[in-house]
């Protein structure tokens, strides 16, 4: 087995895994406006039951899981097509991160958090007589930007978790019996 084969099973890997995650933050989803609703409703059947300021909580967290886990759908999608395109753009092969000077990955930044907003820009892409070796070195150490945000969606996906969880822990201890 050579190293291709290896990488392809390594990628169809963290591509299942992946996708059990979006699935996950989906349901998540769905069931935290879910249970938004039912409290809204048990709130106006049951108003003696219930500790308004505990239950106020849980509504916030409820929506910090529901905020979270959209920025984690919408963020994974904008970050694999902007990562795609830029590094499918590139001329040459990409140094490592640590290649390059300090100037270059500060200016780098601006190009990557504009790439999560417009994925298929051609900016730092098209070969000319402007496009110097240094724009080509940026649009490198953009993609490796765009990498190191895609390495940190899940954070995003646990907080999602995290929030969901302690919102129903602190929904549930509301109720007074």
């Amino acid at each position: 087995m050579d190293i291709n084969d290896k990488f392809r099973r390594y990628d169809k890997g963290i591509d299942a895994a992946r996708k059990m995650s979006r699935d996950a933050i989906h349901k998540v989803l769905l069931f935290s406006a879910g249970t938004l609703s039912l409290t809204v409703t048990m709130f106006s059947a049951f108003p003696s039951k219930i500790d308004v300021g505990t239950v106020q909580l849980s509504w916030y967290l409820l929506v910090a899981a529901i905020v979270t886990g959209y920025l984690t759908l919408f963020l994974h999608g904008r970050v694999l097509y902007a990562k795609t395109w830029k590094s499918f753009n590139t001329d040459q092969t990409i140094p490592l991160p640590y290649e390059y000077p300090f100037l270059y990955r500060i200016i780098a930044i601006p190009f990557a958090i504009f790439s999560l907003i417009f994925p298929a820009n051609m900016i730092l892409n098209k070969p000319n007589a402007l496009n110097a070796p240094i724009w080509q070195k940026i649009n490198h150490y953009t993609v490796h930007e765009l990498a190191w945000f895609e390495h940190r969606i899940p954070f995003l996906e646990n907080m999602t978790i995290l929030f969901f969880v302690s919102g129903l822990i602190v929904l549930v201890m509301s109720v007074r019996f």
